[in-house]
């Protein structure tokens, strides 16, 4: 019998898997935005050395999730309300040019999904379930940035996802509006589905802008508010 081989493990594996870790901790809020993080502790905790670890922070800074403060350390990266709207803004031209690509080659198919997915977004919505329905927000964007088939604006766009989402977590600024922007996706998808790219561009345009200048307004006021729990 052949002695079984094992493929040798790069060492960038060990700095992906401690990349996605440390990603994951960010984004579901057990590393909140300033949070410091300490290298050494990580990759005694994962059972690596700290070169992995390192490699790791470097990936996330420039997914905009850390920074490094100098003499100081690295921390989670905290959102101004300037640097909200700037993400904001970058959204609204990005994906407002989507739209009307999307809304000329869009298919049956594809209609259903979006459709699906707003379907999703509502019923969370009146469970009152935040983090449901922000998921279900973010994918009718995914769903409609991959039928775009713009590979470079779609990772931009993952990008800016991952900073907002990390914000939401924190920053339940949007609670109340989010639950009724949800019916916003409607006329979307329905002008999306009649091929109408002017009236699908102002629709994506108008959704993300009303969010984001009700997200910044509240931010610069300083108003938050406890994340409620789904009802039954």
């Amino acid at each position: 019998m052949e002695a079984i081989q094992f493929q040798k493990i790069h060492p960038d594996s060990l700095s992906t898997k401690a990349y996605q870790l440390i990603r994951e901790s960010i984004l579901r809020g057990s590393l909140q935005p300033g949070a410091r993080i300490y290298e050494a502790q990580i990759a005694d905790q994962m059972g690596i050395s700290r070169s992995p670890i390192r490699e790791a922070m470097r990936m996330l800074q420039a997914d905009g999730l850390v920074e490094v403060r100098t003499n100081q350390g690295i921390y989670v990266k905290s959102l101004s309300p300037d640097e909200v709207w700037e993400i904001y803004t970058a959204r609204i031209l990005i994906e407002g040019f989507i739209a009307e690509m999307v809304a000329q080659r869009a298919t049956p198919e594809d209609v259903a999904k979006f459709f699906e997915a707003c379907d999703m977004a509502e019923r969370a919505a009146r469970r009152k379930d935040f983090e449901t329905t922000v998921e279900a927000d973010f994918r009718l964007h995914r769903l409609i940035w991959n039928v775009s088939g713009h590979q470079l604006l779609t990772e931009i766009l993952s990008r800016l996802e991952v900073q907002i989402r990390m914000f939401l977590k924190v920053q339940v600024v949007l609670f109340d509006h989010l639950f009724d922007s949800v019916k916003e996706h409607y006329p979307l998808v329905q002008a999306i589905a009649e091929h109408d790219p002017e009236k699908a561009k102002y629709h994506m345009q108008h959704h993300i802008e009303e969010a984001g200048t009700l997200t910044v307004e509240r931010l610069r006021q300083g108003k938050r508010r406890e994340l409620p729990g789904p009802s039954e």
